[in-house]
């Protein structure tokens, strides 16, 4: 058992190492949308970008910088959740009435999204996570466009289907799914290093399966007491035996003598 144990460490560690089991990070999610030239409003008022988080676990934006390869930098300084298979719209604007008429998740300021090309960062301090760089032709007027295939680079993101519209008529699907379907991870890395440990304690019969053998075996224990009895009854056999030659030998013994007597 002590053997078993050591070996299923060092395979855990080996899991942990190869696959990377930890905390889902901010470079887990996706730029999944992005509106970089509104038509019904001003780019002060409508540029917005959308993130999709693909992962099981929610995933928090605080001290998260969204900046690009410039001076532009913005610091999230609060909370900001975005949930299992859901989607984040972060704007310029929040005002449905001056934005072209959606709800953003998140107002941000010193940010930018320049037509002619631009970059969208996020970073943690100095450690980057998220990156998409765009050149001229990216941004169409009044057409967002949406990652269609991964990785997100310029090349993967088609603009979204005309007849998405939202508010004023821009087309766009900030905050929801698009023409583009982003699933969920099919296997969270939680579940997965789950069932390979699972697999490993039943492999070294330490799983709660493996322990429906020991039941089993003892069931051997209540029957053997029940030939001790079986043999006890050799014992009355052997003794009616023995009477029976006593009663045979007795036969041969003149009348009239007992044993020990001197013959006359």
């Amino acid at each position: 058992m002590a053997k078993g144990i050591a070996r299923l460490g060092i395979l855990f560690s080996s899991l942990l190492i190869t696959t990377g089991a930890g905390a889902v990070t901010v470079g887990e999610l996706l730029i999944s949308e992005v509106m970089v030239n509104p038509a019904a409003v001003s780019d002060t008022r409508g540029e917005w970008f959308e993130l999709y988080n693909p992962s099981a676990d929610e995933i928090n934006l605080r001290d998260i910088i969204i900046g690009d390869d410039g001076s532009d930098r913005h610091t999230i300084e609060t909370d900001l959740l975005i949930l299992p298979g859901h989607f984040l719209t972060l704007a310029r604007n929040g005002d449905r009435a001056l934005n072209g008429g959606f709800d953003a998740d998140y107002i941000y300021a010193d940010f930018t999204l320049s037509n002619s090309g631009d970059e969208i960062v996020l970073r943690e301090g100095q450690l980057e996570h998220l990156r998409l760089e765009y050149g001229s032709g990216f941004d169409v007027a009044g057409q967002s466009r949406e990652l269609i295939a991964s990785p997100m680079t310029a090349t993967n993101y088609g603009l979204t289907l005309a007849g998405l519209t939202y508010g004023l008529g821009d087309i766009g699907t900030p905050g929801a799914p698009g023409s583009a379907s982003l699933a969920p991870s099919a296997v969270p890395l939680p579940a997965t290093a789950w069932l390979f440990i699972t697999a490993l304690l039943a492999m070294l019969k330490i799983a709660p399966g493996a322990s429906r053998v020991i039941p089993a075996r003892s069931r051997v224990i209540p029957a053997r007491p029940r030939v001790i009895p079986a043999r006890s009854r050799v014992i009355p056999a052997q003794a009616g035996i023995l009477q029976s030659l006593a009663t045979l030998g007795s036969r041969f013994i003149p009348r009239g003598r007992t044993s020990g007597a001197p013959a006359a």
